[in-house]
């Protein structure tokens, strides 16, 4: 008797398109229209885990946006539906893509854990994510998407040691981001990601030059992209252009000012104070953290901005 094994297809052409076209809208924070994509992906392919994952990665990025949590819970259901509709299908068979979206799905969840400060949590699941992404490419090494999350783990052990020595961690750095490389240059759905992480990569590990290319290029491609502007900013501010970068907070603080976003309000002008203090103008940095000092503790992260500013305002007193 002849066996025919036929392998789950997780990226049917439409499912692809439907998918690639709801980041495209992402990216630009067109978020109902990208949820309209996701949504058609979870309608056509029920038991397929990526709908789930780019629906609740999109709730996330809201949620980062905006500081507004009404679709937390969603959030957190989606992921655990993710990990659920994975798992069916690796308990069938050794499929790559159904183990990209169960360890993306444990990532994305320590993203959002250290977006709240809950940062035992964070390191729980990332550590978790991190070495269930590296199975990935045990069943396909030609999955390059795997990669930015397999190069951000090696990353992160490569240079924890930095901050905390008693660790005693080994590796090269470059290893983790030759990884993302990989992702930004191949991967089917992580290469804009991966060129954003690589950025922010890039701007702690003192090549501005690199950091402010791979911004510009992001915002080439996107140029209404708050996202992106974020990142931009960053970088401009990396390689000692405060005065490009403050251009580029206040077009921030403009567009959150008028939804009324007290946290990124705050954060903006504390970003603001830095780039301020950067190009010697103290007096006016001193306006933009009182500002921040002024802010209602609504959350951790205001909290955190609060001892922050404060931290600066003593240092140019």
């Amino acid at each position: 008797m002849i066996l025919l094994l036929l392998t789950i297809d997780l990226n049917p052409p439409h499912l692809v398109e439907l998918i690639q076209k709801g980041l495209e809208c992402a990216y630009v924070e067109r978020f109902t229209e990208a949820e309209a994509y996701f949504d058609s992906v979870i309608i056509s392919f029920p038991d397929n885990p990526a709908g789930y994952f780019f629906k609740a990665a999109l709730i996330e990025l809201y949620i980062m946006d905006t500081y507004d949590y009404h679709r937390e819970k969603e959030f957190f259901a989606l992921i655990d539906t993710t990990i659920g509709k994975a798992r069916r299908v690796l308990k069938k068979e050794g499929n790559g893509w159904a183990q990209f979206y169960y360890a993306s799905a444990l990532v994305y969840r320590a993203v959002y854990e250290g977006f709240k400060r809950n940062y035992w949590a964070t390191f729980y699941h990332g550590i978790k994510g991190g070495r269930e992404m590296r199975r990935v490419i045990e069943y396909d090494s030609t999955l390059y998407d795997a990669y930015l999350g397999i190069g951000v783990y090696e990353y992160f052990w490569a240079t924890a040691s930095r901050y905390l020595p008693i660790l005693k961690l080994f590796g090269n750095w470059e290893d983790g981001v030759r990884k993302i490389e990989i992702a930004k240059d191949s991967g089917q759905f992580a290469a804009v990601t991966a060129m954003n992480a690589l950025c922010w990569i890039m701007t702690v590990e003192k090549r501005p030059d690199v950091a402010v290319a791979l911004a510009e290029t992001l915002i080439g491609r996107y140029p209404s992209s708050r996202t992106f502007r974020w990142t931009l900013a960053r970088a401009y501010l990396a390689a000692g252009r405060a005065d490009e970068a403050i251009a580029i907070y206040r077009e921030l603080l403009n567009y959150y000012q008028q939804v009324k976003n007290t946290t990124n309000i705050a954060q903006v002008n504390l970003d603001i104070a830095r780039c301020l203090i950067v190009a010697g103008r103290e007096g006016e940095a001193k306006t933009h953290l009182e500002v921040v000092l002024n802010t209602p503790r609504l959350n951790r992260t205001v909290e955190e901005l609060i001892d922050e500013a404060r931290k600066l305002k003593r240092k140019i007193e």
